[in-house]
């Protein structure tokens, strides 16, 4: 009875995959950037960031300190706040909600203890006050990752349960709604490696942008849920392996993705995991309709970055071999 459940699940997942539409998408002429090292921003273990208003929000990771406010006009140091802890302006595993589009105060999702603590940077500067509107979230969300906001739900993807490639929860009632993988194949248990990914959500846009760590893929859906098109880019030619094991010699693509309202900015290595960090970063922007924009190559490998569209600079978070911190360099947007 086993063998004839396994044969049918395949088959299933073979006509799955027939009706996954796949795009190629023919890379425009790159547009090479170089950047310059911001010296007012002093280096340190940044491991990402976000843009609210003219604050510049970077979160580190080796002090008490975990997060550090850098003015955009001046890209001066001006604040610093937030602990380890489950007290006042203080997280344990902290997500910026860099996707709620909430450019006058800072959101920030607080994984294990399922809270949103809402700040409004500017008061918190004038009158050093503490953190406040802190939301408590309905039990089920968790230990998630790649959170997001919209008017009728949360939006998200689990770490520690296999509920689909990502997750809806309710606003109103907390019920849970999953997508599921696609492209589907049968994995040992424990070993999803091949659907990392990211999640940006826009809901002006009723879209969902879901680009992977491990595939050449770009998965778009609506609000409901709904795969529309999936997009592969034309850099690497072989065929899209669904049975993939993550080693050293497994090919990262997409291994970072930032959205603003007019835009998501997905930062593509194209290399083996054991050649990390060797060659230029390549920025691929694309609009929430899945047109593909321009297509940046830097002069150096990053970690992170923060666009300012209204500046047009990229700010990317650089790692330095030789001291082991971040550095903060700028690129002007071509």
């Amino acid at each position: 009875m086993k063998k004839y459940l396994s044969l049918f699940f395949i088959l299933l997942s073979m006509a799955c995959s027939k009706k996954n539409r796949i795009t190629e998408l023919k890379m425009p002429p790159v547009i090479h950037l170089t950047g310059e090292k911001v010296e007012t921003i002093l280096p340190r273990c940044y491991e990402t960031g976000v843009l609210v208003d003219s604050f510049l929000v970077l979160k580190e990771k080796c002090t008490d300190t975990m997060f550090y406010l850098f003015s955009t006009n001046t890209d001066r140091e001006i604040f610093r706040f937030g602990r380890e802890g489950r007290g006042v302006c203080e997280f344990y595993y902290p997500f910026f909600l860099v996707n709620s589009f909430a450019y006058d105060s800072l959101i920030i999702y607080d994984s294990p203890a399922a809270t949103l603590t809402k700040i409004d940077l500017a008061a918190l500067v004038e009158s050093r006050a503490k953190c406040v509107n802190s939301e408590h979230l309905y039990r089920n969300l968790n230990f998630m990752y790649n959170f997001n906001k919209i008017d009728s739900a949360f939006i998200g993807t689990f770490i520690e349960k296999d509920e689909g490639l990502f997750s809806f929860c309710n606003r109103n009632n907390g019920e849970i709604k999953n997508t599921d993988y696609v492209p589907y194949y049968f994995y040992e248990k424990g070993r999803k490696d091949a659907y990392c990914h990211h999640v940006l959500v826009s809901e002006k846009d009723n879209s969902i942008i879901v680009p992977f760590k491990y595939m050449n893929l770009i998965n778009c859906y609506d609000l409901d849920g709904n795969l529309k098109v999936t997009y592969a880019l034309d850099w690497i030619k072989e065929e899209i392996n669904t049975q993939i094991r993550v080693d050293d010699h497994t090919t990262v693509t997409f291994y970072r993705a930032y959205a603003t309202q007019n835009y998501c900015y997905l930062l593509w290595e194209g290399c083996k995991i054991e050649d990390a960090r060797k060659y230029p970063t390549k920025i691929v922007v694309m609009s929430w309709n899945g047109k593909l924009g321009k297509v940046y190559e830097l002069n150096n490998f990053i970690d992170f970055i923060i666009p300012d569209e209204n500046q047009k600079v990229i700010y990317g978070g650089v790692f330095n071999f030789g001291t082991e911190v971040t550095e903060i360099h700028k690129y002007p947007m071509l």
